[in-house]
């Protein structure tokens, strides 16, 4: 648990995380900033050694006022596993940056971000997946929901290095606006130098629809109930990846406590 505190304070965290061949671990890191216009930066590099599976689980909750900069640089080794989620519920300025490298022959990584933004927040998720051996596999799954005049960046680049055969990578962002207002980029970006792999990716942007809406009216459903139905509906999944039971709840729970304070909008 990561907690900045104060009027323009910078927080500098490094760590190291090494998962050794054949384990397999959960990591959850929480940051919290309270009290002021603090801002934390924070590096973590992470080797997942032969045969080993890391899940990791990121929770940005910070103040209005607060901002906070988190870089994840993973290695993962032959026939190993590193899972993410990343959720950013508040901040004035929250940005994750992952960097993933798929060292060894059979790696696996599964990358997935939820970004909820209110009023004047900005939220980023980069992401870099570096292919740099053959027969390796990588997913990205990314969503955000904004309100007001929030902004979110979402930046996922895939490379495929030569040599690289048998890459199997896929890649999507979802974008959810509940006001005219509120703005989502998003770039997904394909860099591929072998033969013989499977890359695709995918991007949306878009408001509740009226037809979802009135079809769950039509059924005797409120139109506030209906909306809040099919916005929990657009993040349940990322949080049902989530392995961990009791960490599924509390995180179930606090995505919803900061959607109800989101304003609904129908399109």
């Amino acid at each position: 648990v990561h907690v900045a505190t104060g009027d323009d304070r910078l927080g500098v965290v490094r760590h190291r995380v090494h998962v050794d061949a054949g384990c397999e671990a959960t990591l959850v890191e929480t940051h919290l900033g309270h009290g002021g216009r603090a801002l934390t930066s924070d590096v973590i590099e992470i080797t997942v050694a032969e045969g080993a599976t890391l899940h990791h689980v990121v929770v940005q909750d910070a103040d209005a006022d607060a901002a906070v900069v988190h870089t994840v640089a993973v290695k993962v080794e032959a026939d190993a596993t590193y899972r993410s989620t990343s959720v950013q519920l508040g901040g004035n300025l929250t940005r994750t940056e992952l960097r993933v490298e798929l060292a060894g022959e059979g790696a696996r990584t599964d990358l997935s971000g939820l970004a909820l933004g209110k009023g004047s927040e900005h939220v980023d998720h980069h992401v870099l997946i570096d292919h740099a051996v053959p027969n390796g596999t990588s997913t990205q799954s990314f969503r955000s929901i904004l309100d007001g005049t929030a902004r979110s960046v979402f930046t996922g680049k895939v490379i495929v290095r030569e040599g690289a055969m048998g890459t199997d990578s896929d890649q999507s962002n979802r974008n959810l606006l509940l006001s005219d207002d509120a703005i989502a980029n998003t770039r997904p970006q394909l860099e591929i130098y072998a033969d013989d792999v499977k890359c695709a990716h995918g991007t949306t942007v878009g408001q509740l629809q009226v037809d979802q809406v009135d079809y769950l009216r039509s059924r005797g459903i409120p139109r506030a109930l209906a909306e809040r139905m099919l916005t929990q509906a657009f993040v349940r999944e990322l949080v049902d990846d989530v392995a961990c039971e009791p960490l599924r709840e509390w995180l179930s729970t606090a995505v919803q406590d900061r959607l109800d304070t989101m304003a609904r909008g129908v399109a």
